[in-house]
């Protein structure tokens, strides 16, 4: 069967898909919904709503208005994949009828060495720890000393770790511990990266192998980095939350120290005039 193109046309105004087309049009982006009045779009900024009226032919579309529901990057999948398995799982143990098309879904969208578990964020964290700051503790007074001076002002720098003991009052506490774990974070990988710039005269210092002190200070720092933002999202409750954030402090903590104490390691040693 055919039809005219002019008659197809004719057909399909005032229709939804000649709305959608031009609302497309307008707005550069397809909407993911549509109303008599209004139209969502997934933006850069998220999910905007946009009040439109045709006038005449006319298609008027307003300004954007944000619409206050969770939109994830592309990049953050593996937040949607954790709570399909955290989920099904539930339904599992539970005996309920399991979701055949989201295990589907689940298993088109695993990524081989992601994590999608709180238990196994954290085990990685553990995982990356070396014995530096056990070394640290051993000769705790010498190497703050060795660092002469450096060290009151970089330890000011590390958020405290005062919140797993807040108990109920947690809840009311859940802005600065975001963005309490969000610095601790930041901090450490900036640690990670500053040993990492580090050049040694020397191959040791108060018994330290150097080198091997920055590198376990770098990858500590980065695996925090990397892990504790994951550790955060996948919780599932601010308490688990609150107990990463300030087992975390105290070692960033450390951390901080050590690497005080190697960028005093890798300054040149002062020439004395003949």
């Amino acid at each position: 069967m055919l039809i005219r193109e002019r008659d197809l046309e004719k057909l399909r105004k005032g229709s939804h898909e000649v709305v959608i087309e031009a609302l497309q049009e307008a707005a550069g982006a397809r909407p993911v919904a549509t109303f008599p009045d209004r139209a969502l779009f997934v933006t850069d900024d998220g999910l905007v709503s946009r009040q439109f009226v045709f006038e005449g032919e006319e298609l008027k579309l307003e300004e954007g208005e944000s619409v206050d529901e969770q939109v994830f990057d592309e990049s953050e999948m593996f937040v949607l994949v954790s709570e399909a398995i955290q989920e099904a799982a539930r339904d599992i143990i539970n005996d309920d009828e399991v979701d055949c098309n989201r295990l589907q879904w689940i298993g088109e969208h695993i990524v081989a060495g992601e994590m999608y578990l709180y238990e196994d964020v954290i085990a990685a964290m553990h995982k990356s720890r070396g014995d530096i700051l056990e070394r640290y503790e051993a000769d705790r007074e010498g190497i703050r000393i060795a660092a002469r001076g450096r060290i009151l002002a970089a330890e000011e720098e590390v958020p405290k770790p005062r919140f797993a003991k807040l108990g109920d009052r947690l809840d009311g506490f859940h802005e600065e511990l975001a963005e309490s774990t969000e610095a601790l974070a930041g901090l450490a990988g900036r640690l990670a990266r500053e040993v990492g710039a580090l050049v040694f005269e020397e191959p040791s210092a108060r018994g330290l192998d150097l080198e091997d002190a920055r590198t376990q200070v770098q990858v500590e720092g980065e695996e925090i980095e990397r892990m504790l933002p994951k550790a955060a999202i996948l919780s599932g409750s601010l308490q688990m939350v609150a107990d990463a954030h300030d087992e975390t402090a105290h070692r960033v903590r450390g951390l901080t120290v050590m690497a005080e104490f190697l960028k005093r390691a890798a300054e040149p040693t002062p020439t004395k005039d003949p």
